[in-house]
């Protein structure tokens, strides 16, 4: 539980300084939409509340839905 609890902060701390950086940045959306085609794949980004902040062409519309997914996943590790 404690390492998966130290690989949950990392995660956190990881993507809150993705999050700020992407709030200075004036073209987040088409920074993301450039992920997605280079990783093939959906790209999104976190705050530190679960909410999701940012997401690419692939996910957005389904912004909503996944902050409930991960605000259950959160609340799942912290009451198990």
């Amino acid at each position: 539980m404690t390492q998966q609890t130290s690989q949950l902060r990392s995660i956190i701390k990881s993507n809150q300084q993705l999050a700020d950086l992407v709030l200075k940045h004036p073209k987040v959306d088409q920074v993301l939409d450039e992920g997605q085609k280079l990783l093939q794949t959906p790209v999104l980004l976190i705050n530190s509340h679960f909410q999701v902040a940012y997401a690419s062409k692939g996910l957005r519309e389904q912004k909503d839905n996944l902050t409930t997914f991960f605000s259950e996943i959160l609340r799942l590790i912290i009451f198990s």
